[in-house]
């Protein structure tokens, strides 16, 4: 990859941390599992990651891939559909109706 594409690359993966970490996808990742009565190890064992990872995921100190999400769902017993309404309560901003054309 040239200098100038990295560049580009770099600030592009920076501008998605930014709008994922907005989602306050944390919280809500907590007060569902919260719910379930589940502890931040239970999670991690279930979902095959570390305990560290699950609590970074919660402060929005890091964001999951598709993969890792998929399986923190399965391991909390939740669906990813009903995490995304979740996420859409906290930031209304990102429903279809309030969300603007990209583009």
């Amino acid at each position: 990859m040239t200098a100038k594409y990295s560049r580009w690359w770099a600030t592009l993966a920076d501008y998605a941390r930014m709008a994922l970490k907005d989602l306050k996808l944390g919280g809500v990742l907590r007060k569902l599992r919260e719910d379930a009565g589940l502890t931040q190890k239970e999670v991690a064992q279930r979902a095959g990651v570390r305990r560290e990872y699950i609590n970074m995921l919660e402060q929005d100190m890091k964001c999951p891939s598709i993969e890792v999400f998929c399986r923190w769902c399965l391991a909390v017993g939740i669906r990813p559909s009903a995490v995304m309404r979740q996420i859409e309560q906290v930031n209304p901003e990102m429903t279809p109706k309030n969300r603007k054309n990209i583009g």
